[in-house]
């Protein structure tokens, strides 16, 4: 065995210098490195017989190894190198360059041309500072997703799957500091800094991670800590199945737990991409006071290569730095899952404002987790204290871009009462921005089928954009009337909420940018009750006894009692799904409460509604819309709203319904301009925060605080369980039927087949069902 392995150093000192590692002929390398490191004993066992290979191929160097305590080890080579002493070559966190770099404690490489090739190039960013190169990347770092094989079958992809598993009794724990939350900004299609260093927190990404984060917090079976210790602890113990760790934290992991229960992936993706954790490496610096600089950069060459980076990962668990290691996920399945997970990773950049926002995030996740402040607020608040830290102003309002524009902008919608005027003030909001620019509105039927739009072009002359439910996407799409709004969306999808973002994209294409959300809630008056109950039970016992309620007795306003007393399921894909005994326990709850007493069943909105304020009923099952009539009639303070109660089959999902702004196919290049500089403006916070005031619409914008309008915020906080409809083409929609099925069952006549047909509609089905008998 011995003789195999002189061989093996013998050939390979060959190869190295074959490939420029090796002197040249002639050339005597010689010198003496000292070398400053921080590594664990493992670690450095390993790290040591590196070394001792590059001395047997150049005999005449000499290393000599030093190992401080991390803790220390800037502070004790800033005080060293003050003095033009310290090592040659120090191994340290390549973050440390901020602080060693602007001090001229660590010499710039490019005047020594090292060879930057064979790293992987998000690496190399750890390692700049001021786009200068000040070392080399060894090993890597980033964070990834842990998980327990005796208490879990494998990892979950995606952040909806993680809250299932929890749900599921596998528990998750989560560090909810600046630092190791970082992974989820970018999953909510988000950006912390700009290429500036300037903070983006405020922009969308940030609030909809803290908004998932919320949810998270109270779904059982989560665990969320800001003390990091407290979450490894938890994983380590066998507490939890699922915990988002250090990559670093690999080896101790399996020392407790044992070398088969631990598995690693990457972290669970949002719904816009893969996560994105900070991406750090362990660099190679030189000390600017070393007569041995040229020495230790062959040095840093020889530790890079593909068979030496190799070693580390299979010796000592680290990630290579080098982009030509080539991993078997067969024999270092987790080195590869580390190493997939780095492909994601966002580089940590030696910007002070790096340090800045991972100190003061900390703060920003308490005060939202704890409720202190919104979603919205915390980020907002939060961007602007790393800003003012390093005199960076806040990102300009974009629709100020816009005010050079000129023309008139043609708006369609199918909105009425408070909507459209919330819509008109919109519009006047921003002609009075873009001076040139007039608006005019021009409501049409809703709903709206490709016919009424081309009648409408064919008397008016075509719209530059058209305001209306999502409904319209498919048979508008199906009839080349809309335009795909891909390269507009994307850059603005952080702005909205997810499921918003879900409603407006049509097989995989958005055709719209959402304007306004719709969730039904339970909406009653306050001078009858006091607490309103949390279940069907509870409320058909107090309609029974003194307090009415009215509900719909159509598709939509009458879904998520389907998903109380039946059930209803959603796909990976959100999906809708129902099966025909759900759909049977439905009917036959509908027919039993029509016969109760104090119930108004009603497919009209505006009875429902009356019936509220005449005091017939004390309840109202309803959506948005009718908001703001019940609040003019009765005032903001009587009415109240609550969710919707649940049922025997589970917690009431209503479907979430969303306005959009969409923009007609084949229109001219000026006519888009203007319309998207609209649906950019009436899609800010600003914007949107008119909408809310004057409509009561819950805004697809995610910043928009809600703190002033209670009533809208209690509307919001069903998103978490709302359910988002399929689009459905011309001929293929339920609810029609639905709306059939429901009058049939209520007359007590046959529903045989309409609830067939239903299920078929509803589930996104071929209609293979017979035509109604």
């Amino acid at each position: 065995m011995r003789i195999l392995t002189i061989t093996f150093t013998l050939l390979l000192s060959l190869v190295l210098v074959a490939c420029g590692l090796g002197s040249a002929p002639g050339e005597q390398v010689e010198g003496r490195i000292l070398l400053w490191h921080a590594w664990s004993a493992a670690e450095a066992e390993v790290l040591d017989a590196l070394l001792d290979m590059f001395t047997d191929i150049y005999p005449r160097v000499h290393i000599v190894r030093s190992a401080l305590p991390p803790e220390e080890i800037i502070e004790e080579y800033t005080e060293r190198a003050e003095m033009g002493l310290g090592p040659d070559l120090l191994l340290a966190p390549a973050q440390s360059i901020c602080a060693l770099a602007p001090a001229g404690l660590i010499r710039p490489l490019e005047p020594l041309t090292p060879d930057t090739d064979p790293y992987y190039a998000p690496a190399l960013d750890t390692v700049r500072y001021e786009e200068a190169l000040y070392g080399l990347p060894l090993t890597l770092r980033t964070a990834a997703l842990y998980y327990n094989r005796s208490l879990a079958d494998g990892p979950p992809a995606s952040l909806d799957a993680l809250l299932a598993e929890a749900s599921a009794g596998r528990s998750v724990v989560l560090t909810t500091d600046a630092y190791y939350a970082y992974w989820g900004i970018r999953a909510f299609g988000g950006r912390a800094l700009d290429d500036t260093g300037r903070a983006l927190v405020d922009q969308g990404g940030f609030a909809n991670w803290l908004g998932w984060l919320k949810i998270a917090q109270s779904t059982p079976g989560v665990i969320l800590t800001p003390e990091h210790e407290i979450a490894t602890a938890l994983f380590a113990e066998g507490h939890v199945a699922f915990y988002a760790g250090s990559s670093e934290e690999l080896p101790a992991l399996r020392e407790v737990l044992g070398e088969d229960a631990v598995g690693v992936a990457p972290l669970p993706a949002g719904p816009y991409g893969s996560a994105g954790p900070l991406l750090e490496s362990q660099a190679v610096l030189v000390n600017a006071a070393s007569n041995e600089a040229a020495l230790s950069l062959r040095l840093a060459a020889f530790l890079s290569t593909p068979e030496q980076q190799e070693r580390l990962a299979r010796q000592a668990g680290s990630l290579p730095a080098s982009r030509h290691v080539r991993v078997d996920p067969r024999l270092l399945p987790d080195v590869a899952a580390l190493l997939a997970q780095t492909r994601t990773a966002e580089p940590r950049r030696n910007l002070p404002q790096v340090q800045t926002l991972l100190a003061m995030g900390d703060r920003a996740y308490s005060l939202a987790l704890e409720g202190v402040q919104t979603v919205a607020e915390a980020a907002g608040a939060y961007a602007a204290q790393v800003n003012a830290a390093h005199g960076l102003d806040a990102e300009e309002a974009e629709a100020e871009e816009h005010c050079a524009l000129e023309g008139v902008l043609s708006i369609w919608h199918g909105w009425e009462r408070d909507d459209e005027a919330g819509l008109r003030q919109v519009a006047q909001a921003f002609s009075s921005v873009c001076p040139g620019v007039y608006a005019g509105l021009r409501r049409l039927p809703s709903p709206l089928t490709p016919e009424d739009y081309l009648a409408a072009v064919e008397a008016h002359g075509a719209p530059d954009a058209l305001v209306g439910p999502t409904d319209w996407i498919a048979p508008l799409v199906e009839a080349g009337i809309l335009r795909d709004l891909g390269d507009v969306a994307a850059p603005l999808a952080e702005r909205f909420r997810p499921a918003a973002n879900r409603a407006i994209t049509y097989r995989d294409t958005p055709y719209a940018l959402p304007l306004a959300v719709s969730i039904s809630g339970l909406h009653y008056d306050r001078e009858r009750v006091s607490n309103p109950p949390e279940t069907l039970e509870a409320l058909l016992a107090e309609a029974s006894a003194e307090h009415g309620v009215a509900l719909p007795a159509n598709a939509q306003g009458a879904f998520w009692l389907l998903s109380a007393v039946g059930g209803v399921s959603s796909g990976p894909d959100g999906a809708l799904h129902a099966d025909a005994e759900a759909v049977d326990d439905w009917l036959a709850f509908m027919q039993g409460v029509a016969e109760m007493p104090n119930v108004l069943l009603s497919s009209d909105a505006a009875e429902g509604r009356e019936a509220l304020v005449s005091g017939e009923v004390a309840y109202l099952s309803g959506g948005t819309s009718a908001l703001r009539p019940l609040q003019a009639a009765l005032g903001a303070e009587r009415l109240g709203v609550a969710s919707l109660p649940a049922g025997p089959a589970g917690p009431a999902r209503a479907l979430l319904r969303v306005d959009g702004i969409m923009l007609p196919a084949g229109g001219s290049d000026a006519s888009a301009a203007l319309a998207l500089a609209f649906a950019d403006y009436a899609t800010n916070v600003e914007a949107q925060a008119l909408l809310v005031a004057r409509a009561g619409r819950i805004p697809g914008n995610v910043n928009v605080s809600l703190d002033a309008h209670p009533a809208v915020a209690a509307l919001s906080a069903q998103e978490a369980s709302a359910l988002v409809p399929r689009h459905y083409p011309v001929g293929s929609s339920p609810w029609e039927v639905g709306d059939a099925l429901l009058a049939a069952a209520l007359a007590g006549e046959d529903t045989t087949w309409l609830a067939e047909r239903f299920v078929t509609l509803l589930n996104g089905e071929s209609p293979a069902v017979a035509e109604a008998p």
